[in-house]
């Protein structure tokens, strides 16, 4: 099983919980952290995880893209997972969905979430949505795992899908504008990172020295929205500083 790296780490739990074979699929700067196919081997890949708006890199994924990955796998036995939580997110564009993609219900399954776009992280709701052999597997494992969900969370999830469009729009221009505010921090301190598409963070990169301190220094200060976790780092033989920026919930 292929999972994004970087990534969600919960992914990598419940690949081992199935006694799968988990292998990292690698996303690089360069390429806005989209896996680079050709420079992938999926021969004895059964699963591919995806996630666009990314966590954590901040970076969107395009119809282009989602395309050529149905194209690529529709004829194989590899099956994809593209877990949609960041949906709402979509600072500069609408987030592409990979069931837009042609062919893609004989190949892929695309996972929606309750907890961010509606605010509703405690209720644990999502829904799944795709090739119909993976729902029926999905369902008969949830059968034997899950006694149902209260009601009255099923009533609050139908009245968000049915009413609540606005707080989409709503939530994705609240963190939009917290975008604004953390890039122009970062440009101002000189600090490379990828461009914030979606999702609530951004990894950056700046090479230890006292550029790096006064630029961590200035972001803390200047941003009342950033929250940073420093994590020091030695790669090729140079110490870096990795730091992981979040949008928070404050106003």
């Amino acid at each position: 099983m292929l999972l994004p790296d970087p990534g969600y780490t919960d992914y990598l739990a419940g690949v081992l919980l199935a006694k799968g074979q988990p292998k990292p699929l690698k996303l690089s700067r360069a390429r806005h952290y989209l896996p680079d196919w050709n420079a992938v081997d999926t021969t004895n890949t059964r699963l591919i995880y995806l996630t666009y708006p990314n966590n954590p890199t901040g970076s969107v994924a395009t119809k282009a893209f989602f395309q050529d990955t149905i194209d690529r796998f529709k004829q194989t036995k590899t099956k994809i997972v593209h877990d949609f939580a960041y949906q709402a997110f979509g600072f500069d564009q609408p987030n592409p969905s990979i069931l837009q993609a042609e062919g893609a219900k004989s190949c892929a399954v695309e996972v929606f979430s309750f907890s961010k776009g509606y605010n509703m992280s405690g209720y644990r709701v999502g829904f799944a949505v795709g090739n119909a052999e993976m729902i029926e597997n999905l369902q008969k494992y949830h059968t034997h795992t899950q006694a149902g969900m209260y009601g009255a969370l099923q009533d609050a999830c139908t009245v968000a899908l049915n009413e609540c469009d606005d707080v989409l729009y709503e939530q994705s221009r609240v963190f939009g504008h917290r975008r604004d505010l953390i890039e122009k921090t970062l440009n101002e301190a000189e600090i490379p990172h990828e461009p914030i598409k979606g999702a609530f963070s951004s990894g950056c990169n700046v090479q230890m020295g006292l550029l790096a301190m006064r630029s961590l220094t200035i972001c803390y200060k200047k941003s009342q929205y950033l929250r940073r976790r420093v994590i020091l780092l030695v790669k090729k033989g140079k110490v870096t500083f990795e730091f992981l920026l979040l949008l928070t919930k404050r106003n």
